[in-house]
């Protein structure tokens, strides 16, 4: 298993308005299992990790709440967008 395997198979919702105590218990033991799982091994380890990783999702949600909004990509905005073109094309030499 590769550390990014998890993204290909992670659930199609991220919900960036609220933090829940079942977010936090997931992302703590999928650190825990990325990185090393005989850190389970503690009895208070949920309890120690988790206001370091509410941080760290708060933080990521800040991050996907200020992403630019979303190109639609077709023959029409191809054309109709400048951006659109300019991300995408290749500089000609």
């Amino acid at each position: 298993m590769g550390i990014l395997d998890w993204f290909k198979h992670r659930a199609g919702h991220f919900d960036t308005d609220r933090l829940s105590e079942e977010m936090v218990r997931w992302a703590v033991d999928k650190a825990v299992e990325l990185t090393n799982p005989r850190l389970k091994l503690p009895p208070n380890l949920h309890k120690r990790l988790a206001p370091s990783v509410e941080t760290t999702i708060r933080f990521l949600q800040g991050l996907v709440k200020s992403l630019p909004a979303v190109r639609r990509m077709s023959t029409g905005t191809w054309s109709a967008d400048a951006a659109l073109r300019a991300f995408l094309s290749r500089r000609r030499t």
